[in-house]
């Protein structure tokens, strides 16, 4: 079969012009979006494409670029795709601290800790249960209840 000459010259086109088709560009992203994404993996165990994407206002190429650069920079630990096939990443710089104790910089006032301990309740003794057994002890007789006689010993 012989190739014809506008064919011929319809591929030798397309070679050439191929080059010149704009490719999908890397995935940018600023650097107040990287901080931000620091920062959710400092919070949170688990980053994903879906959870960064609403959380910096960012495409889903663009978080995904983003997991990967972390991932890269030895911040997080890629786990395989998720259910719906998005990235997920386990936090490898997370900041155990949910109450911010490390934080503090003074230390708590005795004093303060002294008269919360003084309004604790009275302790009271045990209380005689004997009248209460009684009365459940007729209550039952009344609606015709058999009792073991081991129920009062």
């Amino acid at each position: 079969m012989a190739m014809r000459r506008r064919s011929f010259l319809g591929m030798f086109g397309a070679a050439i012009a191929a080059p010149a088709i704009p490719m999908a560009a890397p995935a940018s992203y600023s650097n107040a979006a990287f901080k931000v994404a620091v920062a959710h993996a400092k919070r949170f165990p688990v980053l994903s494409v879906a959870g960064l994407s609403k959380l910096g206002g960012l495409s889903q190429v663009q978080a995904e670029a983003m997991i990967r650069e972390l991932a890269s920079q030895g911040m997080v630990k890629l786990v395989g795709p998720s259910r719906t096939g998005t990235v997920r990443a386990a936090s490898k710089i997370l900041v155990n601290d949910p109450w911010g104790i490390a934080r503090t910089k003074q230390p708590q006032n005795v004093a303060k800790v002294r008269e919360k301990t003084s309004h604790t309740k009275p302790q009271t003794g045990p209380r005689d249960i004997a009248p209460w057994l009684a009365h459940l002890h007729d209550l039952c007789r009344v609606q015709g209840m058999t009792l073991s006689h081991r129920c009062f010993a």
